[in-house]
C-alpha cells in the first residue's frame, strides 16, 4: 500500500487526508501536526471552561460543496449566523461592512461625507497605478475613506504602511468591493432583499458557525479520519525531507526529542514555505534566498471575562480603528455562539488580537504584561469602566498565522516553479502556499490536491489557482 504523509492538521491538512480515505482504501494515510493541536489557526481553547477561538473563522462559501462538505461531518451542530461587525472609529461605532444608511451617515456628519465622496469621484477620475495596496484602496474607496477606514487596521495586521505592501492582497481579500458595491448593498438592506449568492465576500450577511467554535468541526474531521484507518501524530516537527531526482523519498520528524524518518510516496504540504524549503536537500542558493526573505506576521490573542459591558452590542467583532492603543479587532465570543461561555448571562467573553512580530517588544511580554496592556486598552476604547470588571484572563500565542505579501514575495513563483518539480510533492492551505487564504480556499486547494493524486494528473495549477479568480468554482 502507497504512503501518503500530510504536514500539518489545520483545515488544509485535514481536508487533504478525509477526502483520501472518503474515496479510496489505497493508501495509508499520515498526518504530522507540529503542536499538541488539531485545527491550526482554526483550533478552538478551551479556559476555564470558557472557549476561545484563535481568530474567528465563519463558515461561508460561495461553493456549495465546501458548505455541503461542513454540514456532513457528524457530530457538528452549525448555528446560523447573523454577520454584524463594527469599526470603532474616533469613539464612534460604525457599521462594517459600511452600510449607505442613516446611523452610519450621521456619525460620519455631512461635511465629512461631501469629502469622502468628493475624494472617491477623483479617484474614479485620475486611477492610481496600482503598484502597493494603498494605491488599490485608494482607487476603490477615494483617499479619505480609505485613510478612515483601511490604513490603521492594515498597518496593524501587517506592521508596515499600505504603500509598502503587494495590491495583491486587497485584490483576494476585497475583490470587487468598492463604493457602489457598498450601496448596492444598503439597498438590498433597506428594501430587505437578500442575496449572498451574489454578494461580495466582505458584504455577507449570514454564515454557519459550531456551536463550540472552529476547533469542534476540526476535532470531528481528525475522528473520522482516524475511524477511516488515518493517522494523525501530534508534536511531530518535520525536520528534513529527503529527496533523489525531483522526488521526496523520505520524511524526517523530531518526536519526544528523538529523529524519526520514513518512507513516503507522496507528500503533501502545508506547511510554512519558509519551513519546508528549509528542511529540503541541495536547494538552489537563489531558491533559499526568497524563501529566507518571506515574511509572517505572528499573532496574540488575549481573552478576557467581564462582568459586564459598557457598549451594548450583538457584533462578532469589532475592528479598532485607533492609533491610540495596539489591538487591532475584538471578538465578542457570547455573539458567536452562547455555549462558548461557561455563563453567558452574566459575564462577556472577549478575545482581543493583537499583530505583531516574534522578535518585537509586544510577543515577548510576559502574560501579565499581555493581560495589564488589554486591561488598559478596553478601559482607553470605553469598552469597560475599570479593571475590576475583569474575572478572568488567557493568553495564546501564533506564529507564522499571516503569510506577509512582504520581503521576497515578489519572487513567489519562482518558489512555486522549483516546489511544483518535485513530481509527489502537492503544496495545500495557507501557509502551504504562502497566500492569505481564508478557510474554504485552504479547503479548496486540497480537495484540488486529491483530485489529482487519485486522477494521476500531473499539472499542479488547479491547486494553486484557487482564490486568483474573482469568482471560484
Amino acid at each position: 500500500m502507497r504512503k501518503i504523509t500530510i504536514i500539518g492538521a489545520g483545515p488544509a491538512g485535514l481536508t487533504a487526508a478525509y477526502e483520501i480515505l472518503k474515496q479510496t482504501d489505497q493508501y495509508e494515510v499520515t498526518i504530522l501536526e507540529q503542536t499538541d493541536r488539531i485545527g491550526g489557526i482554526a483550533c478552538t481553547v478551551c479556559h476555564n471552561e470558557n472557549y476561545m477561538d484563535l481568530g474567528g473563522h465563519r463558515f461561508y462559501s460561495k461553493c456549495a460543496a465546501i458548505t455541503r462538505w461542513w454540514h456532513a461531518i457528524p457530530g457538528v451542530t452549525l448555528l446560523k449566523k447573523k454577520r454584524k461587525s463594527e469599526i470603532y472609529y474616533h469613539k464612534k461605532f460604525i457599521d462594517y461592512p459600511i452600510k449607505a444608511d442613516f446611523k452610519n451617515l450621521s456619525a460620519l456628519g455631512l461635511k465629512e461625507l461631501i469629502l469622502i465622496f468628493y475624494d472617491y469621484l477623483k479617484a474614479q477620475i485620475i486611477k492610481k497605478e496600482e503598484n502597493s495596496l494603498e494605491d488599490f484602496y485608494i482607487n476603490r474607496f477615494g483617499k479619505r475613506l480609505y485613510e478612515h477606514f483601511f490604513k490603521n487596521y492594515t498597518e496593524k495586521v501587517w506592521g508596515v504602511p499600505p504603500d509598502k505592501l503587494s495590491p495583491d492582497w486587497g485584490s483576494q481579500r476585497v475583490k470587487g468591493l468598492s463604493i457602489l458595491e457598498v450601496i448596492k448593498d444598503s439597498l438590498k438592506h433597506a428594501f430587505h432583499i437578500k442575496d449572498n449568492d451574489n454578494a461580495q465576500t466582505s458584504l455577507i450577511e449570514e454564515f454557519y458557525y459550531p456551536v463550540y467554535g472552529p476547533g469542534a468541526l476540526w476535532t470531528a474531521v481528525a475522528q473520522e479520519i482516524e475511524k477511516n484507518g488515518g493517522k494523525i501524530m501530534k508534536n511531530c516537527r518535520v525536520s528534513k525531507l529527503k529527496t533523489e531526482n525531483k522526488h521526496i523519498t523520505e520524511i524526517s520528524y523530531i518526536q519526544e526529542g528523538k529523529v524519526i524518518s520514513e518512507h513516503t510516496d507522496i507528500l503533501i504540504s502545508s506547511m510554512p514555505i519558509k519551513n519546508l524549503i528549509l528542511s529540503m536537500e541541495e536547494v538552489p542558493d537563489a531558491i533559499k534566498n526568497i524563501s529566507e526573505g518571506l515574511v509572517y506576521r505572528d499573532f496574540i490573542t488575549v481573552g478576557v471575562l467581564i462582568k459586564d459591558i459598557k457598549i451594548k452590542t450583538d457584533d462578532c467583532w469589532i475592528y479598532i480603528q485607533d492609533e491610540s492603543v495596539k489591538m487591532g479587532r475584538i471578538q465578542i465570543f457570547n455573539n458567536w455562539s452562547e455555549s462558548l461561555v461557561k455563563d453567558p448571562h452574566t459575564t462577556v467573553w472577549l478575545g482581543l488580537e493583537y499583530f505583531c512580530d516574534k522578535y518585537d517588544d509586544l510577543w515577548n511580554k510576559s502574560n501579565q504584561e499581555m493581560a495589564d496592556l488589554a486591561a488598559d486598552e478596553l478601559i482607553r476604547t470605553g469598552i469597560i469602566s475599570d479593571k475590576t470588571t475583569i474575572i478572568d484572563t488567557h493568553i495564546e500565542r501564533l506564529e507564522k498565522a499571516y503569510p506577509a505579501y512582504l520581503g521576497t514575495y515578489k519572487n513567489i513563483q519562482e518558489l512555486r516553479a522549483y516546489l511544483d518539480c518535485f513530481d509527489n510533492l502537492y503544496c495545500i492551505g495557507r501557509n502551504g502556499q504562502h497566500r492569505y487564504n481564508n478557510m474554504d480556499h485552504s479547503m479548496l486547494t486540497a480537495i484540488e490536491c486529491v483530485r489529482n493524486i487519485l486522477n494521476n494528473l500531473i499539472s499542479k495549477d488547479n491547486i494553486w489557482n484557487v482564490n486568483t479568480e474573482k469568482e471560484y468554482n
